[in-house]
């Protein structure tokens, strides 16, 4: 008997024992006591130190707003930034950057006028390097322009160079304790250029649909490892001084924004695989556990590479964590910089991972990097396929339930925020470039590319990807780029989906009723979203049933009207089970009317989420009929996925009583994998039974987990 099989036959059966042992009771009381709420997500959070609110679906209407504002467009690029050369310097004590930059420069048509990107910089002087004199220029908080005495024509170029002094407010570049004076914290610098912070310390052509080429020669003490973009050339030590140069070449065209550092003191190692060299930093502490905090990033590589049929687009790739950063990850070009949470040692890393972040990054390295969004509007095709590429490698690397977990949080991440607005995925109406970064650009956009995937099935979609980043390598592009290559290579025209999905506000919100009432079930689907604002979706919707022998089906109506009703093909005497869209594949809320005695059989049914709606559902039960703590026991034995076993646990944890204590203390290393259920465990075994004498808490005190016993040791003090 599999896993499945004994969860369905386990949870059958014990819904038929209390039936008959209680003559309905327990389903009988269950649904007298039914509270208003109806099935509402709950997930587990990515980070182990997080979570996400549990959402009742039903509250998602008409209390949120749509985002407007003026049509905001970045400044048209008048010149190409063909090279740009930059030598910095660091003074800790002002926390300041001493720079030099000289920029080669492509006219694209007639002018006299260069503007460049320039915030908090003192600049000190510009030279034009192709006649040998000095420039005059205006600077004021953003930009500074360079008047020229001559007009250049198209295809002109002229090199320029640039003295300046720049004191970023905590903005593009980052001291992090630069006079040393708190021992707790070593010294770095690092950077973070989106969307355009890398001017707050460079004066550059910071725009996302320019590309550059890059030379970095970064002076810094002796003992700092730097890391840039690009392959490290050479280092040079000043004579009688403790400074040392770090001389940087990044050969290929990249944005601007994703030039980048990190220094500071580190430890590293490095692995050349698929003719690429993978270089893993860490703090000093952490030397031992270097390839844990990094593990499958090559797994993560080849799977990218195979599956894209497009190799790795340049020639390292490096990882660096950095300490207060003010995001979890950024994909500069060849060196993604981390946040300093990233590093673990070998013994946490037995429990805690960031594979979700190190695949974010890395995919970054051709969604975003080799091909870019031209524009901040445009940035979920950035970020849409960054985050999608998480659920695709779970399901490759671990498998299918454990890639629907991710489904299951990224829904419930975007709905949280779509309590308070809803926008278009692809919006041009933000106040500031940085109002982008939300659960619209991330989540939303990744879920959406799920649909898609869905929609064209696997071989179009991969063959897509493909041709995307043939056709647009080393440029910007649009939605409707991505539009256009998945309308040829589909051999079909999907303006609608794309206009849909990626320029429409909301999402559907379905109501669903399963009728029995006639000789054949019925679905009845009806749209509920506010119509003014959203309008009606057309959407298509796998209806799921099964037969009582066994033979499974599915049918795929599209729902395109207020109220739809959908006749299944089965006798209601033959129909075993009867669902819409259990994989949640449409990124919709659902609000179904099933029964209670339904939701107990979905204990066992095969998607996650749809396990997890149900517990979460009937929850709300169990405060007025224990026996349903029984029925979570079982389902706890035969569920094979961590999460949703702690899930389970959480839910009766308030109910358990002296008579579960063996069932509590069964949950130790030997028996029970996931070391938060053992957390909880300890928890509820200190609630009921006490510390002194308790040798279950005893026995978790030397637990393999090093949460776990740090846990232990915080309850035992």
């Amino acid at each position: 008997m599999n896993t499945y099989q004994g969860r369905v036959f386990s949870i059958s059966l014990i819904i038929m024992l209390l039936y008959t042992a209680t003559g309905c009771s327990v389903i009988d009381r269950i649904v007298s006591n039914k509270p208003n709420s109806t099935i509402s997500l709950v997930t587990e959070s990515v980070d182990e130190s997080e979570s996400v609110p549990v959402i009742d679906q039903l509250e998602l209407t008409r209390s949120w707003i749509v985002p407007d504002g003026p049509k905001r467009t970045l400044r048209p690029l008048t010149w190409d930034l063909v090279h740009q050369k930059i030598w910095l310097e660091f003074n800790f004590d002002r926390s300041q950057v001493i720079g030099t930059t000289e920029l080669l420069l492509t006219s694209k048509y007639e002018q006299d006028l260069i503007i460049l990107d320039s915030k908090t910089t003192e600049i000190h002087e510009i030279r034009d390097l192709t006649e040998g004199s000095r420039i005059s220029f205006v600077k004021d908080s953003a930009t500074v322009a360079i008047p020229l005495n001559v007009n250049y024509l198209e295809g002109d170029t002229i090199i320029i160079r640039i003295s300046y002094t720049a004191t970023p407010p905590n903005r593009g570049l980052y001291f992090v304790n630069p006079t040393g004076s708190d021992p707790e914290k070593p010294r770095q610098i690092w950077t973070l250029g989106q969307p355009e912070d890398n001017s707050f310390w460079l004066p550059t052509l910071d725009h996302p649909a320019e590309r550059t080429t890059t030379e970095m020669w970064i002076s810094v003490p002796d003992n700092f490892t730097t890391i840039s973009n690009g392959a490290l050339i050479r280092s040079e030590i000043r004579p009688n001084d403790s400074i040392r140069t770090d001389y940087w070449i990044m050969d290929k065209p990249h944005a601007p924004y994703l030039i980048a550092l990190a220094a500071g003191e580190y430890v590293s190692t490095e692995q050349l695989y698929m003719d690429v060299l993978l270089k893993y930093f860490a703090e000093p502490q952490f030397e031992n556990s270097l390839r844990s905090i990094y593990r499958d990033t090559d797994k993560m590589l080849k799977y990218f590479t195979d599956m894209l049929d497009y190799p790795y687009p340049w020639d390292t790739y490096a990882q660096v964590p950095v300490r207060d950063f003010i995001a979890r990850g950024m994909e500069n070009t060849t060196a993604t910089i981390l946040f300093e949470h990233v590093q673990v040692t070998e013994r946490q890393s037995k429990d805690v991972n960031h594979q979700d972040l190190l695949v974010h990054e890395l995919i970054h390295q051709w969604f975003g990097n080799l091909v870019t969004s031209k524009d901040w509007a445009n940035l979920p095709l950035n970020e849409g396929f960054a985050k999608y590429f998480e659920i695709l490698f779970r399901n490759h690397h671990q498998g299918f339930e454990y890639a629907q977990l991710k489904v299951n949080v990224d829904r419930q991440a975007y709905f949280q925020e779509a309590q308070i607005y809803r926008r278009p995925i692809i919006f041009d109406r933000y106040n500031e470039p940085e109002d982008m970064y939300d659960r619209h650009t991330y989540e939303k956009a990744s879920l959406v590319l799920r649909m898609l995937h869905h929609e064209v099935g696997d071989e179009v979609w991969w063959k897509a990807l493909n041709t995307y980043l043939n056709r647009h390598a080393w440029s910007a592009v649009d939605w409707e780029d991505l539009n256009k290559v998945f309308n040829e290579v589909s051999g079909r025209n999907l303006d609608h989906f794309f206009e849909q999905w990626f320029l429409k506000a909301g999402h559907p919100e379905l109501s669903v009723e399963y009728i029995y009432s006639a000789n054949w079930p019925n679905v009845r689907i009806q749209q509920h979203q506010d119509l003014e604002i959203t309008g009606l979706f057309k959407i298509p919707v796998d209806i799921y049933y099964s037969d009582i022998i066994g033979n499974q089906y599915i049918v795929r109506p599209m729902i395109s009207s207020i109220d739809t009703i959908i006749t299944i093909n089965l006798p209601i005497d033959s129909i075993s089970t009867l669902e819409i869209d259990p994989y949640r594949v449409i990124l919709a809320s659902i609000d179904e009317d099933v029964n209670v005695f339904q939701l107990i059989s979905r204990l066992a049914h095969p998607s996650p989420i749809v396990r997890y709606e149900s517990i979460q559902s009937l929850r709300a039960y169990i405060q007025n009929d224990q026996s349903l703590v029984d029925i979570f026991i079982e389902a706890f034995h035969f569920e094979n996925v961590p999460e949703i076993r702690y899930l389970l646990l959480e839910s009766i944890a308030p109910y358990l009583t002296d008579a579960h204590l063996s069932f509590v203390h069964s949950l130790d290393e030997d028996s029970e994998e996931y070391f938060r259920i053992r957390i909880l465990a300890a928890d509820i075994s200190r609630s009921l039974k006490g510390i002194v004498g308790n040798k279950f808490l005893e026995k978790l005190s030397s637990d393999k987990s090093y949460y776990v016993e740090k846990h232990i040791y915080s309850i035992i003090n």
